[in-house]
């Protein structure tokens, strides 16, 4: 089924916004004027409730495994008398976003496939507190599987006991993770 409309996807990180195509930002004038007379051809996949129970189970999984490291990083830090982080949305995305490029290109490092560094994937996902740092791994199956390894670090166990930090995000894809702090 082919669909015409005059919205555009647009992806915010790894997240996947619908939006009106007068809504899209940065753009003149003209442009959205050029922009709001072209139709979008949009295909529309039929999916079963079968399949939808499946991608709904992992996504339930995939926020539990969120939730549960960061459960995990202020289980550590309380124990040395430190307030907890919060997520925070753009070190989510920063951190989703260098999962997803190491995932995708099998790499595991603190620079990004285009050169990018820590600071520059949290700037460019819109964080601006004055503190950031990365934890990336790759291998382990579970949250309670990368925090141990993280915590069996000296570096990665300091970020994560740092009190300078406040907030967290955390990215996951195919067994490579990224915990981005910030503050």
């Amino acid at each position: 089924m082919e669909i015409k409309t005059n919205f555009a996807s647009v992806f915010l990180g790894s997240l996947l916004i619908i939006v009106p195509i007068s809504q899209l930002p940065d753009l003149k004038a003209a442009e959205i004027t050029d922009l709001k007379e072209i139709e979008i051809d949009i295909e529309v996949a039929e999916i079963s409730t079968e399949e939808l129970l499946v991608s709904n189970q992992v996504r339930n999984s995939f926020s539990t495994a969120m939730t549960r490291v960061l459960e995990i990083t202020n289980y550590y830090r309380q124990q040395k008398g430190l307030r907890s982080l919060q997520f925070n949305p753009q070190l989510m995305s920063a951190a989703q976003a260098h999962s997803n490029d190491m995932a995708k290109h099998g790499f595991l490092s603190h620079k990004g496939s285009g050169g990018s560094s820590p600071r520059d994937r949290t700037r460019q996902h819109g964080y601006r507190g004055g503190y950031t740092a990365e934890n990336v791994a790759s291998g382990q199956e579970s949250a309670d599987a990368v925090v141990t390894a993280w915590m069996n670090s000296s570096g990665h166990r300091r970020n994560i006991l740092n009190p300078r930090y406040r907030e967290m995000g955390i990215g996951y894809n195919n067994r490579y993770w990224t915990q981005t702090f910030g503050g």
